[in-house]
């Protein structure tokens, strides 16, 4: 580092932390190796995050910002136990915050130590009403204080709009205590719905009915929850209640089983709805203190690759071992992480190897199909799409999209009469399905025919999705192949406004303009649209129109001349 850079690096790090320089500089590289810990934890890379922040901490341990950057990286990456030593260091420095208090929960949890979890329940610090209750509720019934822990969760289920997970955790711990009465109240509850229509729940209660002589109505309850053939755990659980057994309770042994479920409750409770970088933090508790939990470790994988870890998801995604029923949809999971990764080859091969393992598997040929079609093999994809639909029972509304994907297949092999066929079945159980009104009316346009129709499947696409640039370009494109040029101006420059970088809707941009008589405005599109990296095919045809104009590219090929603007063409 130069001697002018040092001073303004200096002030970044300063920036960062709010340290005097004189501080903050003790040691030799801090400054980089703490703004490349920033920089990644920002990014949601928590390996080179905690790489860093490990680097940093060793020039200036007892630097606090750093000490808690390093507990959050290591918490990121599963390490409960490294987390936990941080947070203790932390709280040993008065330093309190919710992320510290969640590591020593972790921490606790995972030693089983119930004792400092209530401990830790007096700090001024909190990580929610929620949660604090349903841990300590928990830890107190790990102590042995069974209506203590209890009057925990009864104290949530008074909660307003918290009743249901109070009721859930209340059910576990009843359930295990052998009073499947009580968890039976409990989980038949108006106010425990939200938690017994997911899937745990579901479970939880038909386990229960079974074990109070309720089999049939509890195989009833996975019928009404689950749709059939899709769950193979569900598909057993039923074979066996139809028969009259009872079922034990499954996914739960003791008090630190329920402390698990509590970090699983509020991440799965957070979802799609809260910060993703705090929901992992959660799924990576309940997945480290239950590692054979399949759930945990899939809502684990999801979260990391809604932050685009890939690589993390997709290693996530390979801990469900194979004799698992989970494991074919994590390994749908790793296969879809790996592709988005960059590795098309590698994602396929799982997603074949997968099939072969698992031919009568639904979901598994339905997958195989995707990636096929995303590695441009279309005639297998179709063969696997066909596989899917072999393994279905009924073919019901949901299944558009299977006739959906195929056709964009027979289309991609120019099969137009097979690809049309496809998308009216699709549009028949789903009629107002945007994707498929805008493909199908698209490739009408595309191909010069049923113009109206194509028009008007185009206009329902758009009114039901008023914001998407590709389905308002194929509006502005169906208008210009009707000759409504003018028309054509603006739902094509709105277009282009949504997908600025998309090399179609921008030549498409170009060939509007050109037929209203904006010839110069034409050609700086087209010059942008080859740089936005289109087909070598779209390419040539830019580059044509450049050199020789569009009404000589389409007198080339048969189209008709444009309206004359100075007669009123237009």
């Amino acid at each position: 580092m130069s001697a002018l850079s040092r001073p303004i690096a200096a002030s970044i790090f300063v920036l960062f932390i709010g340290l005097h320089p004189a501080t903050s500089f003790a040691k030799e590289g801090l400054a980089g190796a703490f703004l490349a810990a920033k920089i990644a934890a920002a990014n949601a890379d928590y390996r080179a995050a905690d790489l860093w922040y490990q680097r940093a901490l060793a020039l200036d341990p007892a630097n606090v910002e750093l000490l808690n950057g390093t507990m959050i990286a290591a918490l990121s990456l599963g390490d409960i136990s490294r987390a936990s030593d941080l947070a203790a260091q932390l709280q040993g420095m008065n330093v309190a915050n919710q992320n510290t208090l969640l590591a020593s929960m972790a921490g606790a949890a995972e030693r089983g130590d119930f004792a400092e979890i209530v401990e830790i329940e007096t700090l001024e610090v909190s990580t929610g009403s929620l949660q604090d209750d349903l841990l300590a509720g928990w830890a107190l019934i790990g102590l042995g204080q069974m209506n203590d822990g209890i009057a925990r969760f009864d104290k949530v289920a008074q909660m307003q709009g918290l009743a249901g997970f109070g009721l859930y955790h209340k059910a576990i711990a009843l359930a295990l205590a052998g009073n499947f009465d009580g968890a039976a109240a409990a989980l038949a509850a108006p106010e425990a719905g939200p938690q017994v229509n997911a899937r745990r729940g579901a479970i939880l209660q038909a386990e229960v009915l079974s074990q109070i002589g309720q089999s049939q109505p509890a195989a009833d309850l996975l019928r009404q929850r689950f749709v059939m053939g899709q769950d193979a755990r569900v598909a057993g659980m039923i074979v066996l209640l139809d028969a009259g057994q009872a079922l034990p309770i499954s996914g739960f042994k003791d008090a630190s089983s329920g402390l698990a479920e509590v970090f699983f409750t509020v991440a799965a409770a957070l979802g799609t709805e809260g910060d993703p970088a705090y929901t992992l933090l959660q799924a990576r508790i309940a997945s480290g203190l239950a590692p054979e939990d399949s759930e945990a470790l899939l809502l684990t994988a999801s979260v990391l690759e809604d932050l685009k870890q890939f690589d993390l998801a997709a290693e996530t995604y390979a801990k469900i071992t194979p004799d698992h029923p989970d494991y074919p949809s994590a390994q749908i999971g790793r296969a879809a992480a790996v592709f988005s990764a960059g590795r098309g080859e590698e994602s396929l091969q799982i997603l074949t190897d997968l099939a072969t393992k698992f031919p009568a598997e639904f979901d598994v040929q339905l997958a195989l199909g995707q990636g096929l079609r995303r590695a441009e093999q279309f005639e297998a994809a179709i063969t696997a799409y066909e596989a899917a639909l072999a393994l279905l029972p009924q073919i019901l509304r949901q299944h558009w999209a299977i006739f959906y994907s195929r056709g964009i297949a027979h289309d991609s092999l120019r099969q137009f009469g097979l690809a049309e066929a496809d998308f009216r079945t699709a549009l028949k159980l789903n009629p107002n399905q945007p994707n498929v009104l805008n493909y199908l009316g698209y490739s009408l346009v595309d191909r010069g025919e049923k113009l109206q129709e194509a028009l008007g499947m185009i206009q329902s696409a758009v009114a039901a999705r008023p914001e998407s640039g590709y389905i308002i370009d194929s509006l502005g494109w169906a208008l210009y192949r009707l000759g409504r040029y003018s028309e054509a101006l603006a739902p094509m420059e709105r277009a282009a406004q949504l997908e600025p970088v998309d090399p179609i809707v921008t030549d498409h941009l170009g060939d509007v303009y050109w037929a209203n008589g904006r010839q110069r405005e034409a050609m700086f599109q087209w010059r942008r649209a080859l740089s936005f990296e289109p087909t070598e095919k779209d390419a040539e045809r830019i580059r044509k129109k450049l050199e020789i104009g569009l009404d000589a590219v389409r007198a080339s090929e048969g189209a008709p001349a444009f309206p004359d603007l100075d007669a009123g063409g237009l």
